[in-house]
């Protein structure tokens, strides 16, 4: 194999990388092409990963599309305190645990920000899937440690509206879909270019006009930088301070494409990726209820939400959980039905065959003795007895 074709081989394997995102454990991404405001729902990989996080894939072939992570807050709250215990998976997922740790509002003197974490009182407290997922969290924490006791209730239904409203989901990505017309234009002629008309002059002529090479390619690079930019600032210019988002991001980003300019293909996802930090996975399976696979994604959720994958959590933990759950299933249970899902057949039993006794209610695998846990999920199993 001669050394061109090596080289080439090198930037179709490191192309294909810039499709693979690592994401952390509890976090679900949003898949949705590049034409419609539409998209599908999908967990991490169940194979290529370990106990802090796995691979979401890409497209790896132009229109491309776009992608977002959708991540439930790291915690769950109550009107008294905060655990630092998920209360929600999707799908395969399990939920990340470590140590629960209980905080009363009275003991918070104060939250912050290091990276990804959250901080309590300076110690880490909770770990989340970026910056832009943690400030949002750590907003959402602020505000109730900043309201009065007797209107915590209150604030805190108007956190969880906040984290479960598919409005947001739709406005954020349909925002996304038209101001990211430009970056998808130049990162489909920056593939034509790397991958079409560079080899072939290659294979025709070496390198003998290897200045015109470089200088299509780093054109269109040049286009999806600036369009880029141009996107990164309109979608997140207004709320930096809210997302997490920052001047020195859009700097970054545009060093990488001139460094190395197969990057500037995955130039939408990337500005896209924390685009929807704050928001549950189960806004955004509510803003594709309107499709047969949205129902079902949001009944999956569902599902999940009433009966969670078991932790082992001491009786304090396990009450803040639970009420947090208890909000979190009320809350996403009406906005369900306002989208036309029939909540009502969350408790009805999957396809049974001749010996079938139960099934799991989250997974809705069946099983043929009448009692007992799920495999996968851990979880207790419905039966027709």
């Amino acid at each position: 194999m001669s050394d061109l074709a090596s080289l080439g081989l090198v930037i179709v394997a490191l192309t294909l990388a810039e499709c693979a995102w690592w994401v952390r454990h509890g976090a679900v991404v949003l898949r949705a092409p590049w034409y419609v405001g539409r998209g599908a729902l999908a967990t991490l990989s169940s194979s290529l990963g370990n106990e802090r996080g796995a691979f979401a894939f890409m497209n790896p072939l132009p229109p491309f599309g776009r992608a977002y992570v959708l991540e439930p807050w790291p915690f769950s709250i109550s009107e008294e305190g905060v655990v630092n215990v998920r209360s929600f998976s999707f799908a395969h997922e399990h939920r990340p645990a470590g140590r629960p740790v209980v905080v009363a509002w009275d003991a918070v003197e104060t939250l912050a920000r290091d990276d990804a974490s959250v901080l309590v009182n300076g110690a880490p407290f909770a770990t989340c899937a970026s910056k832009h997922h943690a400030e949002a969290a750590r907003r959402a924490l602020q505000a109730m440690k900043d309201a009065k006791p007797k209107d915590r209730a209150r604030v805190l239904e108007e956190i969880i509206e906040a984290h479960l409203d598919p409005e947001q989901v739709s406005a954020r990505t349909r925002e996304h879909r038209s101001a990211g017309v430009s970056s998808l234009i130049g990162a489909f002629g920056l593939f034509v270019a790397l991958f079409g008309a560079l080899p072939v002059e290659v294979a025709q002529r070496g390198l003998e006009r290897w200045q015109w090479l470089v200088t299509i390619l780093y054109a269109w690079v040049a286009l999806v930088a600036v369009a880029t930019w141009t996107v990164h600032r309109v979608l997140y210019g207004k709320r930096a301070e809210r997302l997490g988002a920052s001047r020195g991001e859009r700097v970054a980003q545009l060093v990488m494409m001139v460094l190395a300019p197969y990057t500037a293909l995955r130039a939408t996802d990337k500005v896209g990726r924390n685009l929807l930090a704050g928001c549950h996975p189960i806004a955004a399976a509510l803003a594709l209820a309107d499709t047969r696979a949205g129902r079902d994604a949001v009944l999956r959720a569902l599902r999940d939400v009433q009966s969670p994958r078991p932790l082992v959590l001491d009786d304090g933990a396990r009450a803040i959980e639970a009420s947090f759950r208890a909000r979190l299933a009320k809350v996403a249970k009406k906005k369900a039905e306002g989208r036309g899902v029939e909540v009502s057949s969350l408790a009805d039993p999957p396809p049974l065959r001749a010996g079938q006794l139960a099934w799991c209610p989250r997974c809705r695998t069946p099983y043929r003795q009448a009692s007992g846990t799920c495999a996968d999920c851990q979880v207790p199993l419905s039966s027709t007895t």
